[in-house]
């Protein structure tokens, strides 16, 4: 499922899906996004916006080269599939 994730204020992101449903981005999606772009906890200017395959194609290797290197312990990392929506 495709979907393009924008920031909205504080924090917030809200999650456009394919078919144009806008939802609240859980805490997956949102954790994927600040340690993928965020990681210094700088927040993105209000209407920042990424797509799911540019947050995939930034987070997979991110997160390897990290495990590889020990920054964090290798483990269970979901990459947002799990409450990446909140219901």
């Amino acid at each position: 499922m495709e979907y393009t994730a924008r920031h909205i204020g504080g924090g917030s992101f809200e999650v456009t899906l394919e078919g144009g449903e806008v939802k609240q981005a859980g805490s997956g999606i949102v954790g994927m996004i600040r340690y993928t772009y965020f990681e210094d906890f700088a927040m993105p200017p209000v209407g920042w916006e990424v797509t799911r395959e540019k947050l995939m194609a930034d987070y997979v290797p991110k997160v390897h080269a990290d495990i590889a290197s020990g920054k964090i312990a290798p483990g269970r990392h979901d990459m947002g599939q799990t409450d990446w929506i909140e219901k």
